[in-house]
């Protein structure tokens, strides 16, 4: 909680990851990862929760690079 969305893409590659994380969010749609966390959470009860700010873009419509935004904003 707190970090910037570019602090944590930096954390990730730091990490060993090829790609940040909310850039990979945005790469694959936030619709999609939307879907897959529901999915997750409907399998997995309390373990798993819905990030607010994946909901809120979600709510949004900013459906990540396909739709020109997400957590990075695109042309």
């Amino acid at each position: 909680e707190g970090a910037t969305i570019e602090e944590i893409d930096h954390a990730s590659l730091a990490f060993g990851l090829p790609m940040g994380i909310c850039e990979l969010i945005d790469l694959t749609g936030i619709d999609i990862v939307y879907h897959v966390a529901n999915t997750f959470k409907k399998a997995y009860g309390e373990r798993v929760s819905m990030p607010p700010l994946l909901q809120k873009l979600f709510d949004a419509k900013l459906f990540g690079k396909k739709g020109g935004g997400g957590f990075y904003l695109y042309k």
